[in-house]
């Protein structure tokens, strides 16, 4: 398990995972996260108790904020398709608009 709270460790600092957030899920105050990261690398495994539940906290903290950007990226996607469309109907319309004009002008 101490293997598994460095590799997740790393991955939260990349999203932007903070040494403030660090703080308020460890049980101790001023303890960082290159810290525990190096006190990790000592150890072959957490004995049931705080180290152990902090992994399980920072594992339930990777996974929402994964399930979180997943989301984020759907919606973007979904958000940037329906802009080309509705930009290319609105083309569509403004022609159809425009033609209508030519041919009538006073119709507007």
């Amino acid at each position: 398990m101490p293997k598994n709270t460095i590799k997740i460790l790393k991955k939260l600092n990349a999203l932007g995972f903070s040494e403030a957030n660090f703080s308020i899920i460890h049980h101790m105050p001023n303890v960082t996260m290159h810290q525990n990261s190096s006190y990790c690398e000592t150890v072959k495994s957490f004995r049931a108790g705080n180290n152990e539940n902090i992994c399980l906290r920072l594992s339930y903290i990777l996974t929402a904020l994964d399930n979180n950007l997943k989301q984020y990226r759907a919606f973007y996607l979904f958000y940037q398709t329906m802009s080309q469309i509705l930009s290319d109907q609105s083309i569509s319309i403004h022609t159809e608009q425009t033609n209508l004009l030519r041919k009538n002008p006073l119709i507007y």
